[in-house]
């Protein structure tokens, strides 16, 4: 005999917290650009690491962009191909995915780094 004959039905939803969004490349670019214009103008405005923190975590364009990320496969070849000319940026995003399991810190650095790579490559690496 079966325990349960009929379905259970419930209210709760379920949420597929694993299905990543779909790479929009035009959409993702201009965010990107966006988001690297808001964190260089926080990093002029800001006199202190607190006032960075509270001006970037509080900033529409860059939570936008670090959703997006979480949500985003990273790891494909479509983000490859998208990112291939400038490969430190790519490096840096695929780290920013995962900036939930970062200290606050570090994804400000990520977030410092991704706009000097955006502009200056050899400056990036300089940062390390």
């Amino acid at each position: 005999k079966r325990l349960y004959s009929q379905p259970i039905f419930t209210m709760s939803k379920q949420i597929n917290y694993y299905e990543l969004d779909k790479l929009d490349a035009s959409t993702f670019k201009v965010l990107l650009e966006n988001s690297i214009q808001r964190i260089e103008k926080a990093v002029d405005c800001s006199p202190s690491l607190d006032s960075l923190a509270n001006t970037l975590f509080s900033d529409e364009s860059v939570s936008k962009l670090l959703m997006l990320l979480a949500r985003l496969p990273v790891f494909s070849t479509d983000f490859e191909e998208l990112l291939k000319d400038n490969l430190d940026v790519l490096n840096i995003l695929k780290k920013l995915k995962f900036f939930v399991n970062l200290k606050i810190r570090e994804t400000i650095y990520l977030l410092v780094k991704l706009a000097v790579a955006s502009v200056d490559q050899d400056e990036a690496a300089k940062i390390d």
